[in-house]
């Protein structure tokens, strides 16, 4: 949830989480786990 929610704030792209960088493929599967 927080991943999806940083990179809804950032408006998209490449943000940064708890000193990783969190992509389009990983929000791709935080969101196909959020899914379930």
């Amino acid at each position: 949830q927080r991943v999806v929610e940083a990179s809804r704030q950032a408006q998209g792209g490449a943000v940064q989480l708890d000193g990783a960088m969190v992509d389009a493929p990983v929000l791709l599967k935080a969101q196909q786990i959020l899914a379930r």
